[in-house]
């Protein structure tokens, strides 16, 4: 099957004329912010090229009439376009659908990386990512947190054991 349009990030028309809404994954409408870059994306992708469908058990159509798949591409079809998506800042896990739990699970799992990274939705200017080591949620890491240490007349190298003592790297 041939992709000859993306219509939004997650949203692409086949050769054939049907409309496939990915599984599993919610990306911005074109018309919001993200939402050209998501489909551009997904445009750089797919479009024009050959791609397999997978369809889950018991799932067809979404209220809209689209078909409801995942969609995999690139050599041997072996890249998901839904996590690619995800993966790379252009969309979020959409838990109210129909995916299996282990692509739903694959799809947190690199929505767990992507919102770590200054890409797609977590970019300047629709949103920010983030940061490595903030637990408390202040926008700095908390490791950066000065910490004093009072350790007047210590001898040469008592804080490493002894190890480093008079050494110059230490």
């Amino acid at each position: 099957m041939i992709v000859t349009r993306a219509i939004d990030g997650d949203t692409v028309e086949l050769a054939d004329g049907r409309r496939i809404r990915l599984l599993g994954v919610d990306a911005p409408e074109a018309d919001t912010c993200a939402g050209p870059g998501a489909t551009e994306f997904t445009r750089s992708k797919v479009q024009g090229r050959a791609v397999m469908l997978h369809k889950e058990p018991g799932v067809d159509l979404d209220p809209y009439g689209r078909t409801l798949a995942y969609l995999q591409f690139g050599p041997y079809f072996a890249t998901d376009l839904g996590n690619e998506l995800v993966l790379e800042g252009w969309a979020t896990p959409y838990e109210g659908g129909q995916a299996n739990t282990t692509y739903m699970d694959n799809i947190r799992s690199s929505h767990g990386i992507a919102e770590y990274r200054p890409n797609g939705i977590y970019a300047h200017p629709c949103g920010s990512p983030k940061v490595y080591g903030d637990d408390d949620g202040d926008g700095t890491p908390d490791y950066d947190d000065h910490v004093n240490v009072d350790a007047p007349n210590l001898p040469d190298g008592s804080l490493t054991g002894g190890y480093c003592a008079r050494k110059w790297w230490c």
